[in-house]
Parts: C-alpha cells; sequence; structure tokens
C-alpha cells in the first residue's frame, strides 16, 4: 500500500485555488500533464524564496516524479516518486499556482525543456545532455561543482549565478559567477578553473 504523506505549504498570505485563475487553457493543459513526468529542481528561483525547499527538503536535486493528477478546485497536484510514496503537494501561494502554470509547456512530448528557473524540469536532464559520467551526474544531484565542468554542468548543479562578470583578452574569455553567501565560479574559454567559497 501506497504512504501517503501530505506536504503542506503554509501560505498565510493570499490562499486561492488554481481554478480562480486557471483560464480553460490552463485548466486542459494540467489535465494533459496527469502520468508525465518531472524532476526536481531545487535550484528554483521560486523554490528559494518561498517554502518549497523546506517542504521538498527530502527529496533529492533531479528526482524524477511523476504526476499523478491535478485537482484544480482542491488546489492539490499529486506527485508519485519511483519507490511509490505519493506527495500531495498544495500550491495554495497563487504565485507558486501561476509560476507552475506558466512554466508547463505547451508540447511536453516533443519540446526541449531545460529552464534553471522552474520548480520541475519537464524533461530529463540525463536524456538532454547525454554523455556525462555517472560520477558527475551524482555530484550534479548532490549539488555540488568541480574543475573542468563546463558551464551547462555547473547551472545544472547550482542553478542560475546571480550575476556574471566577464573579462574578454586576446587569448582568452574569463567569467566570474557570483552566487549567494560568497560563492563563486571562475570559467575560463567555458570551463570551471576555480571555486572560491
Amino acid at each position: 500500500m501506497k504512504k501517503i504523506v501530505n506536504l503542506l505549504l503554509f501560505f498565510v498570505i493570499l490562499i486561492a485555488p488554481m481554478s480562480a485563475f486557471a483560464t480553460q487553457q490552463d485548466k486542459d493543459l494540467l489535465i494533459s500533464i496527469a502520468g508525465k513526468p518531472v524532476w526536481v529542481n531545487k535550484n528554483s528561483s521560486i523554490s528559494s524564496e518561498l517554502t518549497y525547499k523546506n517542504c521538498f527538503s527530502h527529496l533529492y536535486h533531479l528526482e524524477k516524479l511523476t504526476i499523478q493528477f491535478v485537482d484544480l478546485d482542491n488546489h492539490i497536484i499529486v506527485l508519485e516518486k519511483e519507490n511509490g510514496e505519493v506527495l500531495n503537494w498544495e500550491p495554495t501561494k497563487v504565485k507558486i499556482a501561476k509560476h507552475f502554470l506558466s512554466t508547463i509547456p505547451k508540447d511536453i512530448d516533443h519540446e526541449l525543456v531545460m529552464s534553471i528557473g522552474n520548480l520541475f524540469y519537464w524533461k530529463d536532464p540525463q536524456e538532454m545532455c547525454p554523455g556525462w559520467s555517472d560520477d558527475v551526474w551524482n555530484e550534479i544531484k548532490k549539488q555540488h561543482v568541480d574543475i573542468g565542468w563546463n558551464k551547462t554542468q555547473c547551472l545544472l548543479s547550482w542553478g542560475k549565478p546571480e550575476d556574471v562578470n566577464t573579462t574578454t583578452t586576446a587569448y582568452s574569455t574569463l567569467e566570474q559567477w557570483v552566487y549567494e553567501d560568497n560563492n563563486y565560479l571562475y570559467f575560463e574559454n567555458g570551463i570551471l578553473t576555480s571555486i572560491q567559497n
């Protein structure tokens, strides 16, 4: 029997059902995503802004979930882990629910979706970026970075930087990626050469 885990997002400000602002097109789109897989993005800008990280803290970065169904009237999105555990996610804050709606691609089966800022990836990042070793993927899932990585690997692991400083010389392009808490990544010609934290 599947264990039901209620992941309640306790948003005190502006609670409203998704059906209150969802258009018919949005509702049809939500119905169409039932049974679709998603991959957790713990680097999402919306996840760090609100309580998503706390509610999803037991999930790992890039963990695969399946959307079982979306109940607009009761504003519940039911997700299933690969081990069969069912998660009832209640994105009752309008900003979160609207963000979720806005990130659903119109053609999930054919559109390459790799937005670093979304709550979920709608395509398997490992399929979108083939050829990387299991060691690289394991580090990305732990949200670690390693010297010698390319920029895409670092983006998948740490997310978008807050700022990028670029220096171009006759021989190379140098970039400093600035993250919160005084964390920095340094690239030379697109390859990570230094980590400062």
